[in-house]
């Protein structure tokens, strides 16, 4: 859900469309005017890449929504966030523990670490993170 919170002296009267209007914005819109209070946007599946929205009485209450997918709008810098620390808590409240598995997606930065799997090492003293390739971890099944 998108919102816009208006606190404004005046009614602000605020226009949606899409490109190809085939995004249903009369039920995905709460409200297109408020003078006082929040204009609620629900997105789904079916939502358009872009939502162009425009004020009929402020210009400067105007421009586009860029609707991205959970990995477009995720990104991580692993080096600056993760790597040295003792500890990391990730956004989703899930503490670092030594042996978890990880796998980055969205924007991940460096590169690497958005290719493949990636053990946890070091909690407690200074987290290391080691590539699945790199262990050359054998399949679950032991064959004799």
């Amino acid at each position: 859900m998108c919102t816009n919170d208006h606190y404004g002296e005046t009614d602000i009267n605020l226009d949606y469309w899409t490109i190809d209007d085939t995004f249903n914005l009369t039920t995905a819109v709460s409200a297109n005017s408020v003078e006082k209070g929040t204009i609620e946007l629900t997105l789904d599946q079916s939502s358009p890449d872009i939502i162009f929205y425009m004020s009929e009485n402020d210009l400067f209450a105007s421009g586009t929504i860029n609707v991205l997918d959970l990995e477009e709008a995720t990104s991580i810098d692993v080096d600056a966030t993760i790597l040295g620390n003792k500890t990391y808590t990730s956004e989703l409240g899930i503490d670092l523990s030594n042996g978890m598995k990880l796998e980055f997606v969205g924007n991940v930065t460096p590169a690497k670490y958005g290719e493949g799997f990636w053990y946890v090492e070091g909690v407690g003293e200074s987290i290391t993170l080691r590539s699945e390739v790199e262990l050359n971890v054998p399949s679950s099944t032991l064959v004799i």
